[in-house]
């Protein structure tokens, strides 16, 4: 007969089905990991076996199935119940077990906290309903799950979990280690048990393999220099500069090999577009897909993309694919495909492309911090750009990599440039206890023979007149990229060129038809992805052809030989664009190298005249968008090298000037690189959330907003009436598919620039409200800001 008690009600699971999942994905666990992680004994991983067989005894508790079956009623009624995962304690049998002290509070704990809810329990209260409510199910549980009970009540075993005992790497340095890594695998199996996905995806493919026969078979190409360092360096951490747009992509996933790999990019944008260039066939093509559709495999298996925005993306790319394949547009499986995105969440691809606040949120210790850094036991993490984080994110960062090398995970550093003070930081935080060498390369890889920039500062605004004249005659002879450094200045100089493009040569005919787009990241989300993708197509490296790029909402030819683009930073890290021409406000020199490299990116355009062209007149920004002392000393570095052809070792040079530890000019970045360094060496575990951590780590306040004009869209109706009527609980696929196609028509915008009481009377759903400002897909949200936004 069956089982009649549950672990969750929606979809119904008993507890001995949801007990066999887990122990299906610690084999699946244990046989990718045995050999990967040192640190683990066979006896951690025998008590992670047991912490899987105990952990949901406490569910069997009257009180707990009593509230799953009122949740499925919908009764009103409620239950006070007592944590199913303390209750689970007492199951544990210390004595037949042959349990150590050590290991008793190892595995206690790992099951008390394996959910955390911040809230205790009382010795007491938590033996009287074991007592009353779990030994009289004694011998079924035993046969269910196939354990042997605690027949004693021992409110002692209680008292080892109490929060004052929690194992810290302060309090318990012997235990953590083990702690950390049997309570962290416990987190990701029940995890993964509970989304029906597999823990790993141990693909039989390596992504080093196919990066090496990308550069050879498909760019006919020897590896470089620094793409043979990594080959050679693949069991260090490795630091590596090598110019933008050089192949620093091949090099960081021919370091990753075979290994677990996490890469990591500052912008949605750069990482959309690396995930099509892995998987897609005239790229990498490291792909691994499977078409059944058995619920745990289904869809891209190699590669994983995580970021707020992947399920839109995955699900336009997929759209894409079947057009350009000239098939009949099938109806996408959003059920399946939230399978596939969830994957990616439960960290099972073999390779996972991730903005940062995805995966490195575990230097806060927030509550349940292990499952996110258990994972770097075995895996590599691939830092692209870390200049272009600013001090306290980049804090973070060098923090996490000290924590990655001491659990057992190596890193790999790769970037245009590097304040040096970074360098010294983490350096100085591994020699003598890292578990891998480091392997640093500096300027090795800078090569001057490759000659791209010829440059040219201006002290005129880039909004005056003559100079969106220059853009514009530019513009009707090749592709122009123009870069601002606010949302606010980027809109402007649109419409000035709109306003004047007709003006500019009256008589040529070709500036009635000059093409002019505007990218920011105010437009919503589906008007965002749709500029991103023709961006990408009117000046990707591999574009050659006149394009026509249409939507339901948009509609525009893409010449493929002219035309301006005016953007602002969300250009600049890791996106494969190729311009002839830059006009861009200046910035910071780690962002103004950025920069450069979206023009002339492969050295095959001629510089015999000037096509960077640099405006230090009324730059927007300044103060809000960078540091000023860093900005002022990085207008009088680059004046040096005004008029001239701008070599790679000269960028390098004036980075170090512009960071050096020995300028005050650099005082107060430096100041809050350390301090927030200092903050994060001394923070006090399980003392934040989860979602408090990651609204710290953004630190910023945004709130999704819809403008106004689509209340009465009827497809926008349509979709909130779908969520509104879907039950929380029975439909939760059909609701989580409207809440997404709802998001579609959202702007993410800083949450202080909009009063609350606004907010508050204009909600839609839950944290996304409706706002009264003008929209269209051509300028995107413009609102009464306070201060100018970044990107």
């Amino acid at each position: 007969m069956p089982s009649s008690f549950l672990a969750k009600s929606e979809p119904a699971e008993t507890i001995q089905q949801h007990t066999q999942a887990l122990e299906e994905r610690y084999e699946q666990l244990y046989n990718y990991c045995k050999d990967k992680i040192l640190q683990m004994s066979s006896r951690d991983w025998e008590l992670l076996k047991w912490a899987v067989s105990y952990h949901d005894v406490g569910k069997y508790d009257n009180h707990f199935q009593s509230m799953l079956k009122q949740n499925s009623t919908n009764s009103s009624k409620r239950i006070r119940i007592i944590q199913h995962n303390f209750l689970s304690v007492l199951a544990i049998p210390a004595g037949s077990l042959k349990l150590t002290l050590s290991e008793q509070l190892i595995l206690y704990q790992a099951v008390a906290y394996h959910h955390e809810r911040n809230r205790a329990e009382t010795p007491a209260e938590v033996a009287q309903i074991y007592q009353s409510s779990i030994l009289p199910h004694k011998e079924q549980i035993e046969q269910e799950l196939g354990i042997v009970l605690e027949a004693e009540v021992l409110p002692s075993s209680i008292s080892k979990v109490l929060p004052s005992m929690r194992i810290s790497h302060d309090k318990k340095p012997e235990l953590y280690s083990s702690y950390l890594l049997i309570k962290g695998f416990l987190h990701r199996l029940d995890h993964a048990a509970s989304a029906h996905v597999p823990v790993e995806l141990d693909i039989p493919i390596q992504v080093g393999t196919y990066a090496q026969h990308y550069i050879v078979e498909r760019l006919k190409s020897k590896l470089r220099m620094f793409q043979q360092f990594a080959l050679d360096h693949q069991q260090d951490h490795v630091i590596m500069i090598a110019p933008t747009g050089e192949g620093k992509t091949e090099a960081g996933l021919i370091w990753a090999g075979n290994s677990k790999t996490f890469f990591t990019l500052p912008l949605r944008v750069s990482l959309n577009a690396m995930y099509k260039r892995i998987v897609g066939e005239h790229g990498i093509h490291f792909s691994y897909k499977s078409i059944d559709n058995h619920e745990d495999h289904w869809g891209e298996q190699a590669v994983g993309l995580l970021h707020s925005t992947s399920m839109e993306y995955l699900i336009r790319l997929d759209q894409e694919e079947q057009s350009n394949n000239g098939d009949q547009q099938q109806e996408i499986d959003y059920a399946l495909m939230d399978k596939v995105i969830t994957q990616s969440k439960q960290y099972a691809n073999k390779l996972i492309i991730s903005t940062i606040d995805q995966i490195l949120q575990f230097p806060m210790y927030y509550l349940g911090y292990e499952k996110e850094y258990s994972v770097f036991a075995y895996s590599k993490l691939i830092i692209d750009e870390l200049q272009l984080y600013d001090p306290r994110l980049a804090a973070l960062i060098i923090r996490a990599l000290v924590m990655i090398d001491e659990i057992g995970g190596s890193f790999m550093i790769m970037t245009a440039t590097l304040p040096s003070f970074y360098y010294d930081e983490l350096t100085k935080r591994l020699n003598g206890s890292s578990k891998r060498n480091i392997a640093y390369s500096g300027h090795d890889f800078i090569e001057d023979t490759l000659q791209r920039h010829y440059l040219k500062l201006h002290d005129d605004p880039i909004a005056d007149e003559k100079v969106i004249a220059e853009i514009i005659h530019k513009g009707q002879q090749g592709k122009v990229l123009v870069i601002c450094n606010t949302i606010a200045k980027a809109t402007e100089i649109y419409e000035k060129i709109i306003n004047n493009r007709h003006q500019v040569n009256p008589t040529n005919t070709e500036s009635l038809s000059i093409h002019c787009q505007l990218l920011h990241s105010k437009f919503t989300q589906r008007d965002r992805a749709f500029k991103e993708d023709c961006i990408l197509k009117f000046a990707g490296t591999l574009s050659n052809v006149s394009i026509i790029v249409e939507s339901e909402y948009n509609n525009f030819e893409v010449s493929s030989s002219h035309g301006i683009w005016v953007t602002t930073q969300l250009v600049e890290a890791s996106l494969d664009i190729d311009f002839d021409h830059l006009y861009s406000e200046m910035s910071s020199l780690d962002s103004q190298f950025q920069r450069y490299g979206r023009c002339n990116r492969k050295g095959q355009k001629s510089i015999t005249d000037y096509n960077i062209h640099i405006y230090t007149g009324d730059v927007s920004g300044v103060k809000y968008v960078y540091d000023e002392e860093i900005y002022e000393y990085s207008v009088d570095l680059l004046r040096a090298y005004d008029g001239q052809v701008l070599l790679e070792s000269q960028k390098q040079q004036m980075i170090e000037n512009l960071y050096s530890q020995h300028s005050e000019r650099n005082f107060n970045f430096r100041k809050k690189f350390a301090d927030s360094l200092y903050e994060l060496e001394n923070l006090t575990m399980y003392n934040t959330t989860s979602k408090l951590a990651k609204a710290l780590f953004r630190d910023i306040q945004t709130v999704q907003v819809v403008p106004k004009q689509y209340k009465n869209d009827p497809e926008f109706k349509k979709l909130l009436q779908t969520w509104r009527k879907a039950n929380r609980k029975k439909e939760i696929a059909q609701r989580q598919l409207a809440r997404i196609q709802l998001e579609e028509y959202s702007v993410n915008i800083n949450r202080y620039t909009i009063d609350r009481q606004v907010l508050s009377k204009s909600i839609i759903i839950p944290d996304l409200y409706y706002v009264d400002a003008p929209y269209d897909n051509q300028k995107g949200l413009r609102l009464n800001e306070r201060s100018p936004y970044r990107q």
